[in-house]
């Protein structure tokens, strides 16, 4: 019990209290992250020439870092042409992938991708994604990181909620570290304690396929689980990829070992189905919305399910900074603690900053 305890301490202390202190030095320790090299081109429908350091594209926008007038977001059809001497992944809306720089083509309608050995022509419109692939593993991180504070006076009721996230992203291979802890205190009552730390690693094959590993270590006071571990993997595929809508669904099987207090330990193994929505609006400010739901059949104990939903409303304040609207469920037919709850929901407000 007491090394329980331990695990569920620095769980919770390293997902709170270190969450800042990973993001803190990784902007320090990595400038370009904020004041990345500016020489790429971007020459819109209407002639006018930006000079930048193009981000990313995804969604129908592209994301341009500039001197003058800090992140900018421009619409992929308002683009007459670009030129990066960086190289990045450009993905197709069917799925084929190339790599290398991007230059102008004869053709107005296409682009130029320079690989290794070949020059392809692509047709601009077909184009659904672009990654920079950096050449330093520092260069290759991005993230985000939220914080939301509420108190009630009448009901002396006290809610911490964070999360954020780290990626880095090479040419074939992603991996992802995200964390969100919210904590709950009131009088007279124990406190609630929701945190997740997970790891991901996802191996990209083409043509939309993918298949990866994944670690997680989770804890939800409400349903009786004193901690969690998870560790498996699996394989999934973007299902719809557009310029404004990304569906992906994913399957695999999962090692999981729960505590619970003043109970034996449970180990069990899972088949999850996750299916992962992203939508993209073009009205200003820029917004995201997003909805994972994930449902995990128990084969060791039949009958036994567990369902994970989790929605969030992403709009941008101002250049970088942001709110999100959160809303999670999470549902155990069969809780480990004959006295836990079944399900455990709620919304959050948090405001946040992405690099």
């Amino acid at each position: 019990m007491f090394q329980l305890k331990v695990l569920s301490h620095y769980l919770n202390r390293l997902i709170v209290r270190h969450g800042f202190w990973l993001f803190g030095f990784l902007i320090f320790f990595n400038p370009s992250v904020i004041f990345g090299a500016k020489t790429d081109i971007v020459v819109l429908l209407n002639g006018d020439n930006i000079t930048c350091e193009i981000k990313e594209m995804k969604y129908g926008k592209i994301r341009v870092s500039t001197d003058d007038m800090g992140t900018v977001y421009i619409e992929w059809d308002k683009i007459s042409s670009i030129k990066a001497r960086q190289k990045f992944e450009v993905e197709l809306q069917f799925g084929a992938i190339y790599f290398g720089s991007l230059g102008p083509a004869e053709d107005p309608r296409k682009m130029s991708v320079f690989g290794d050995s070949l020059t392809y022509e692509l047709f601009r419109p077909f184009v659904v994604r672009l990654t920079p692939i950096k050449d330093t593993f520092l260069d290759r991180l991005d993230g985000s990181i939220n914080l939301g504070l509420d108190y009630t006076k009448a009901s002396e009721v006290l809610r911490l909620n964070v999360d954020g996230k780290v990626r880095h992203r090479s040419r074939i291979y992603e991996t992802n570290i995200s964390f969100s802890s919210i904590i709950t205190e009131q009088p007279e009552k124990e406190t609630s304690r929701r945190n997740d730390l997970s790891w991901t690693f996802t191996r990209y094959l083409g043509k939309r396929w993918v298949w990866g590993l994944i670690s997680s270590l989770e804890q939800n006071s409400e349903l009786g689980i004193d901690l969690r571990l998870s560790i498996g993997g699996g394989a999934g595929r973007r299902i719809i990829q557009t310029h404004h809508i990304d569906l992906s669904l994913f399957t695999g099987l999962n090692a999981t070992r729960e505590w619970i207090d003043d109970a034996p330990e449970q180990y069990s193994l899972e088949i999850p189905v996750t299916a992962m929505f992203a939508m993209f609006m073009y009205d200003n400010p820029k917004t995201d919305i997003t909805t994972k739901v994930a449902v995990h059949p128990n084969i060791t104990t039949l009958g036994r399910y567990r369902m994970e939903l989790d929605s969030k409303l992403k709009r941008e304040l101002i250049t970088d900074l942001n709110w999100t609207f959160n809303i999670y469920f999470s549902y155990d037919n069969q809780p480990p603690k004959s006295d836990a709850a079944k399900s455990d929901y709620g919304v959050t407000l948090s405001f946040g900053y992405t690099f």
